[in-house]
């Protein structure tokens, strides 16, 4: 069959959009508009307190999928049927991945066909498909230029070069490849059919290898006891196994979906709205004591959990956060928190809320304040809708 004459219903099934994972659904006015720009055809809509996906106008293509920094959309029926049709390919051999409307498709090497476009697969999901063994991946982008969803080009080129810098970061290799730019090696003068992604025999070995998997990724938890989508945890659980040198790189890499938070520690009034309203729990607020007994905060970050989402930014109404697009090598591999701020608190003098401060004489809590307060990057009305939840908003 013809390129042209593959259907776009031959992709998988519909994505479905889970409305409590949604950061717009969840805090009304987040402004994340990432699935909705992607989509080739416009099939997604973003309103006040929504997301909306037309099933009759979505192409199935999946490109949303990994551009969704909370996996709100497909959540509930995570595409995992690559790993199975990979666990009877040899442990270390190169893999190509075509397309599912890549009909004619033939490689030397092994050759997977995915049931989607192959921007369906981000950065995250293309190091897990690596694999322990650490093969690598050669997307055949070679006849995107002239597919009706050639747009979604840049999404895979993307994903390439980002999956390959989170590796940069860490000293090691490049895993994956475009047959547009690098010349696939050969694997031998016979040509591999396409695996097909949606079922076929496997052994009982490849199943339980992948189950094994599966267990442990389960049990890849953090010590920070934040929840970071299931594709991150995958993700980082490869990068350790890989067991990367000693990083010992200071340089600035930027990859989708990784950032990280800094603050300026005199704005910040201990409100706790980031850490309250980050989707992820990257954020952590905590009311304590210091050595004196005097009433104390602190604030600290998990630079592996966030998603760089940049709700947090737009809670806070003091305009104390910055998330920078960077890749934190060593905290990935440690696996650590950070400290932000820390200070003491006092009470608000007008509803007696904890702020930070130690003069309680004239202290006024952020929304006691708010007659004057002008949030920075509020272009949406988020801050207003934070307010209004708040007891004495």
């Amino acid at each position: 069959m013809a390129r042209s004459e593959v259907p776009f219903d031959a992709f998988a099934g519909d994505p479905v959009v889970v409305s409590d994972q949604c950061v717009n659904a969840g805090f009304r006015g987040a402004g994340c508009t990432r699935c909705a720009d992607i989509c080739p055809v416009k099939a997604i809509t973003i309103r006040p307190g929504a997301t909306l996906l037309d099933p009759g106008t979505c192409m199935r293509c999946g490109a949303c999928l990994p551009t969704c920094p909370t996996e709100a959309i497909g959540a509930r029926s995570p595409d995992r049927r690559l790993h199975f049709a990979l666990a009877d390919v040899p442990r270390r051999s190169a893999v190509v991945i075509v397309c599912a409307r890549d009909a004619t498709a033939s490689w030397s090497l092994p050759v997977l066909r995915h049931d989607r476009c192959l921007a369906a697969l981000g950065a995250e999901e293309l190091l897990d498909l690596a694999g322990e063994a650490e093969r690598d991946l050669w997307l055949d982008d070679s006849a995107c230029s002239t597919c009706d969803l050639g747009q979604l080009w840049t999404a895979i080129a993307v994903a390439v070069r980002d999956g390959n810098a989170l590796r940069q970061t860490l000293g090691l290799g490049p895993l994956l490849h475009l047959t547009t730019d690098e010349a696939v090696p050969a694997a031998g003068a016979r040509l591999t059919p396409a695996i097909e992604s949606r079922g076929g025999a496997m052994s009982r070995r490849g199943v339980f290898r992948r189950l094994v998997d599966e267990v442990s990724e389960r049990f890849t938890l953090h010590s920070a006891g934040t929840a970071p989508p299931r594709r991150r945890q995958r993700v980082l659980a490869r990068l350790r196994a890989w067991r990367p040198p000693p990083v010992v790189t200071t340089a600035t890499v930027s990859v989708a979906g990784f950032g990280h938070v800094t603050i300026d520690h005199d704005r910040c009034s201990a409100c706790g709205l980031c850490a309250r309203f980050c989707p992820t729990g990257s954020l952590t607020f905590l009311e304590t004591a210091n050595e004196h007994g005097d009433r104390a905060f602190s604030l600290a970050t998990h630079p592996a959990a966030c998603v760089a989402c940049g709700l947090c930014t737009v809670a806070c109404p003091d305009a104390a956060l910055t998330l920078e697009p960077r890749v934190d090598p060593a905290a990935l591999l440690a696996d650590s928190t950070e400290t932000l701020t820390t200070g003491l608190l006092t009470s608000c003098q007008i509803c007696g809320v904890a702020t930070a401060g130690s003069d309680g004489a004239s202290a006024r809590c952020f929304s006691c304040r708010r007659g004057v307060v002008s949030p920075v990057r509020d272009e949406v009305g988020l801050m207003a809708d934070l307010l209004g939840r708040l007891p004495h908003g």
